[in-house]
């Protein structure tokens, strides 16, 4: 059989929270917690290739989310416009890879990609990140013990919300 795939799936649903994809089975380890809270809107295209192979590509509309970036000050509360991308690489029931996501609101913009193992995420690359005073690309890497080490770079880092964590 030489079809390009096995099957194609292009799904639209209103998802109520991170939790209920948690309740369908659905792994979504980097961002449980309280990152997002609330309802939002998908379109997701899923493609299945033989030997457990996919690809999903997920557009979210996350206008009534909740969103809270403490690492960058940011956050944004239900009812202001947002939008989300995410193309990943699957594997079975988990993601190999996330070759591209994005979020993008009026003050923010993040874009990146990141990588994964069977133990969960171990590298995220941000590609761009402009919020405020901050302009900058960089990585994030999971370290034995469960931490994470970064290395940043660019125009400018506003540091001023890690200040008191920092020098405090």
């Amino acid at each position: 059989d030489e079809a390009p795939f096995r099957g194609r799936y292009e799904l639209g649903a209103r998802i109520d929270g991170l939790r209920a994809l948690a309740d369908l089975g659905i792994d979504m380890a980097p961002l449980t917690g309280d990152f997002m809270r609330g309802p939002m809107d998908a379109r997701v295209l899923l493609t299945v290739h033989d030997g457990g192979a996919g690809i999903l590509n997920a557009e979210l509309d996350l206008k009534e989310t909740e969103l809270d970036i403490p690492a960058l000050a940011w956050s944004k509360e239900a009812g202001t416009a947002a939008a989300a991308r995410v193309d990943a690489k699957l594997l079975g029931d988990r993601v190999e890879e996330i070759s591209r996501f994005d979020l993008t609101a009026d003050d923010i913009l993040i874009q990146g990609s990141a990588r994964a193992s069977t133990d969960g995420l171990e590298r995220i690359d941000l590609a761009r990140v402009v919020h405020g005073r901050t302009d900058m690309s960089g990585v994030l890497i999971l370290d034995q013990d469960g931490g994470w080490t970064g290395s940043f770079q660019g125009a400018s880092f506003d540091l001023e919300p890690q200040f008191e964590d920092l020098f405090g």
